[in-house]
């Protein structure tokens, strides 16, 4: 299932709807206001897509490394994937159109997790291993990099309007949520 939040400006989350999929799934990532793009464990399937109502549909125009099922993230910023290989230490960005990519390697790029589009089309990335955020180009370029002050930061999700941003992390013993003033 997929829970449809909201975020007041106060911080306070809301539950505006659930979702109900067919299948289970490990990472989402917004299209546009109405459909997600999920990523699941179904190596024949592992791109579908999902609307609010709960319309499911797949992505079969796209081919993926075989690494990108061990604790990968993604998201779909334009039309571009940026998916993420802990164990390798790699960003790899896929263009949809021509099914072409590249791997994105840096010493910044320590065991990338989650990921999410940030302002101006540029790409943040979470690096559990240093415990920082990377910024990259779409072009794949390393832009710069934050200190979170968190342990294994996990997820990052930028504010709709693009001034803020979240990053929590996955420390069962210390968890937490972060905001942040979107760096611009």
């Amino acid at each position: 299932m997929i829970a449809l939040l909201s975020v007041s400006r106060d911080g306070d989350i809301l539950l505006m709807r659930w979702v109900v999929t067919s299948f289970p799934f490990q990472v989402i990532s917004k299209i546009d206001t109405q459909s997600f793009l999920v990523g699941t464990w179904d190596k024949e399937k592992p791109l579908r897509t999902v609307d609010v109502l709960g319309n499911e549909g797949y992505m079969s125009n796209v081919s993926l490394p075989s690494t990108f099922y061990k604790g990968s993230e993604y998201i779909v910023l334009a039309k571009l994937l940026a998916l993420t290989v802990p164990t390798q230490n790699i960003v790899y960005l896929k263009t949809v159109e021509n099914n072409t990519g590249k791997l994105v390697k840096d010493k910044r790029i320590l065991c990338p997790v989650g990921v999410c589009a940030g302002p101006r089309g540029t790409i943040f990335v979470c690096c559990e291993d240093n415990h920082c955020l990377v910024q990259l180009s779409q072009q794949g370029d390393v832009l710069t990099s934050y200190d979170v002050s968190m342990q294994f930061p996990r997820y990052v999700r930028v504010s709709r309007d693009g001034t803020r941003m979240a990053v929590a992390n996955a420390n069962k013993n210390n968890g937490m949520i972060k905001l942040f003033k979107t760096p611009s």
